[in-house]
């Protein structure tokens, strides 16, 4: 056997019927001397010597100490274990990575290359455990997505905590939906905690303490962090269209700008006069801007040239109109759309995944958008692990004002003319809200 989980299970039964009382005498004998006199304990706790000796009673089965009524002689070896369990107890515990790092190194070092996908030559197990489960977030993820056992109930369990109010069940829940008795509850609980993907505190609740299950801190205060992200829902009747045409907007204008164009060749600047687009609100500043950009497309996919000053359509207009719009809106997604600056095309695939993160959730400002983007753009560095004060933590990029003008410039530019999302107002400010070819071309 690579490890004695029989003695891990049978001290969490114990440690979960402990009361508030047994829990502080416990305590002060971890704190205390390898010989603790019982009086000591009497005076220190402010009450008799018969609740003291009861506790003691009940704590024997720990195997942490032994008394002969007066004195209290400490397993030094015992006393390292319980230092780690006792843990769970206090108010701000959380169940980090430092914390399951010194949790392994109770586990026999040559079985964790056993246990893990790790090199078995590293100079350090640890680091590279962190390394390869930890140091981003798709690393985790990908580790959670992939895990499997035999039995589907431990992945249930997990999948219940995950979509638990605050990320936090407890486990009497667990064990009654499952009709789990507590031995077999806990053999889970701690195959998942050996796993890196649920693991176990303690709440106090009246006189008693009870087992709550909660997932990684770390990756609990990134789940926090999307949730409290995520953006409002706008109101659809309270959304101002800024085009009308439906999802294709920009593309119907384009088909419809070169129909007017095959029967009547027009200067750039006789346009807005003789043709109208599909924008919802009209102002000549607008109008010119938008028609500017459906010229410069058309130009680009060489479906219409100037000829002595006219913009006349050219042979491939007409296979161009047979094609789908949304055989349309690949062709106008792939054009450039002006020069990257400081921004890489890696950045445009960012964006991408940003959208797909709100793919589903109907009309949303553009600020509320921003405030949950986690995605590297510019210089800004990708979510990682790093250390913060005594803990480590996942750190989000830092966004510039030209980062935000970057993703505000390819959703009003490309990803709209692409169909892929359609624009409005609510409220005096930009919104919008993924197509359902948004939805389709994203992978959603």
């Amino acid at each position: 056997m690579d490890y004695n989980y029989y003695s891990d299970i049978d001290s969490r039964l114990l440690l979960a019927q402990l009361s508030v009382f047994q829990v502080e005498v416990l305590t002060e004998i971890l704190n205390g001397s390898l010989a603790i006199a019982v009086s000591d304990l009497v005076e220190t706790l402010e009450t008799s010597s018969e609740e003291v000796l009861a506790a003691l009673e009940v704590l024997l089965p720990t195997k942490l100490f032994q008394h002969d009524g007066k004195v209290i002689q400490v397993d030094k070896e015992k006393r390292k274990f319980y230092e780690y369990q006792i843990q769970k107890f206090d108010d701000d515990f959380a169940p980090d990575i430092d914390y399951i790092l010194r949790g392994l190194k109770r586990v026999p070092i040559q079985v964790l290359p056993n246990w893990y996908a790790i090199p078995k030559t590293t100079d350090d197990i640890f680091a590279s455990i962190v390394e390869k489960y930890f140091q981003t977030p798709k690393q985790y993820q990908r580790h959670l997505e992939e895990l499997v056992f035999d039995d589907p109930i431990p992945l249930a369990m997990m999948r219940d905590v995950y979509a638990a109010e605050d990320f936090v069940i407890t486990a009497d829940a667990l064990r009654e939906k499952y009709s789990l008795p507590k031995d077999q509850f806990e053999a889970y609980l701690l195959l998942l905690e050996f796993n890196f993907a649920c693991y176990l505190r303690y709440a106090k609740v009246g006189n008693m303490w009870k087992e709550v299950v909660t997932p990684l801190h770390e990756w609990k205060e990134l789940l926090c962090f999307q949730r409290d992200t995520k953006p409002s829902v706008v109101p659809v009747r309270q959304v101002c269209p800024l085009h009308h045409g439906g999802d294709f907007a920009f593309i119907l204008d384009i088909n419809h700008l070169l129909r007017f164009l095959d029967e009547q060749p027009l200067k750039s600047d006789e346009i807005l006069q003789a043709w109208t687009p599909s924008l919802a609100h009209k102002g000549d500043e607008i109008a010119l801007t938008y028609i500017d950009s459906l010229v410069e497309r058309l130009l680009q996919l060489r479906l219409a040239e100037v000829k002595e000053g006219f913009l006349c359509v050219t042979a491939l207009s007409q296979a161009w109109l047979r094609r789908t719009p949304q055989d349309q809106a690949a062709s106008l997604y792939r054009l450039p759309n002006g020069t990257y600056g400081r921004f890489a095309e890696k950045n445009l695939r960012s964006i991408e995944k940003e959208l797909r993160r709100v793919a589903c959730s109907g009309w949303i400002t553009f600020d509320d958008f921003c405030k949950g983007m986690s995605e590297p753009l510019g210089e800004a560095e990708p979510v990682t692990l790093r250390q913060k004060g005594r803990r480590r933590s996942y750190v989000f990029p830092t966004y510039l004002a030209a980062d935000i003008e970057f993703v505000r410039e390819n959703i009003t530019q490309r990803f709209f003319q692409a169909g892929i999302v359609a624009l409005g107002s609510y409220e005096g400010v930009l919104c919008f809200t993924v197509t359902s070819y948004g939805r389709l071309s994203l992978g959603e």
